[in-house]
């Protein structure tokens, strides 16, 4: 997967998925083991300056699509709905999206009604949207520090606007402590891990 996605080659791509596929990964295990593995390996390369911002914007976009075109098979629909709401979103100025929309897909496939907001959401419209929806999770994605003062300000108006709802973090962008005050998730199997529909709707 890695030099599929560093030459920008679909095709291999596909194939690296399918040969996870037919391993017997399901969709959390192939975005924790073959697809994020490869991301960060890419985000290596530009972080040293031996990729351009265009090939790792390219390596990104090819991973979405990726996961668009395979959603029925990596993420299959749930047997029934849970009444659980979770709420995503990148605090404001963290700009990449592509675990955030992988955690989403998986709490889908799982009964989940995800809310996914996306990237760099102001404070304020996030509180705004926690008012209106009152979900039962809200999960954040950081991957650069320059966006962790804004989360730490956003967990704080959650705090005082949703004391009841459960807030994971995602991404190695988040800080020691932050991971010490709230639950963590380094990867996809992980966030999955750490949610459970029933017994959160039941808190």
């Amino acid at each position: 997967m890695r030099q599929a996605l560093r030459d920008a080659d679909s095709v291999a791509a596909d194939e690296a998925t399918e040969v996870a596929l037919q391993a017997g990964f399901d969709g959390a295990a192939i975005c924790s083991r073959v697809i994020a593995p490869a991301m960060r390996w890419i985000g290596d390369l530009w972080d040293g300056d031996s990729m351009s911002v265009a090939d790792e914007h390219l390596a990104t976009a090819m991973t979405h699509h990726l996961l668009g075109r395979l959603q029925a098979s990596l993420f299959p629909p749930p047997h029934r709905t849970e009444a659980a709401t979770a709420l995503l979103a990148c605090a404001e100025g963290e700009q990449h999206t592509l675990g955030l929309s992988i955690v989403a897909d998986v709490l889908r496939s799982r009964g989940w009604r995800v809310l996914e907001l996306g990237a760099s959401v102001p404070t304020e419209a996030l509180v705004a949207a926690l008012d209106r929806h009152s979900p039962h999770l809200v999960g954040f994605s950081a991957t650069m520090s320059w966006s962790i003062p804004s989360l730490a300000h956003a967990l704080e108006r959650i705090a005082e606007a949703q004391p009841r709802a459960r807030v994971i973090l995602g991404g190695n962008g988040i800080p020691v402590r932050l991971r010490e005050t709230h639950p963590w998730a380094g990867e996809v199997e992980e966030a999955v891990h750490l949610v459970d529909p029933a017994s959160i709707v039941a808190a």
